[in-house]
């Protein structure tokens, strides 16, 4: 066991400190923490349940998130670069999450102005994407998500 400290990574306030085997594993025993900025950038946190976790504005740039559950996380803000993003269970409202799945595919212009716009249109929901978005985004986005993650059919509606 080593002591651990989670800092937020704008104040630099300790969040969570205690004696745990790992990082994954003292994520998963404060499931209940408020982690919102928490610095967790190179945090090798594979296969863990963080499907609750509020990690919104966390630095996250490198992580391992290979396997991981991030079902309901709130990723609002949360820096993402980088990471792997190779998740068992993705957040499927997450819009930054979803952005940045679809920024690693594409260097067209247009695809990443869609981008921006889930970015930057958090108050909408899957209805609404497939309102607004062209056709060929959102063909796209469909083909990118469900082929990861078949679970994003539902939201697509088919």
């Amino acid at each position: 066991m080593k002591t651990i400290e989670v800092k937020n990574r704008f104040t630099g306030n300790v969040i969570v400190s205690g004696k745990y085997e790992s990082i994954k594993n003292c994520l998963e025993k404060n499931r209940d923490a408020d982690l919102g900025g928490a610095n967790l950038g190179g945090a090798n946190l594979g296969d863990a349940y963080l499907g609750d976790a509020y990690l919104r504005g966390a630095n996250l740039r490198d992580a391992n998130l290979r396997d991981a559950n991030l079902g309901d996380a709130n990723l609002g803000g949360a820096n993402l670069r980088g990471a792997n993003l190779g998740v068992k269970y993705p957040p499927m409202m997450s819009h930054a999450f979803i952005a940045e799945i679809l920024k690693r595919e594409t260097n067209d212009i247009n695809m990443l102005k869609w981008i921006g716009l889930i970015l930057l249109m958090r108050e909408w929901c899957w209805d609404d994407f497939k309102e607004k978005a062209s056709g060929k985004a959102l063909l796209w986005a469909k083909k990118i998500l469900c082929g990861k993650w078949p679970e994003f059919k539902e939201p697509f509606g088919d």
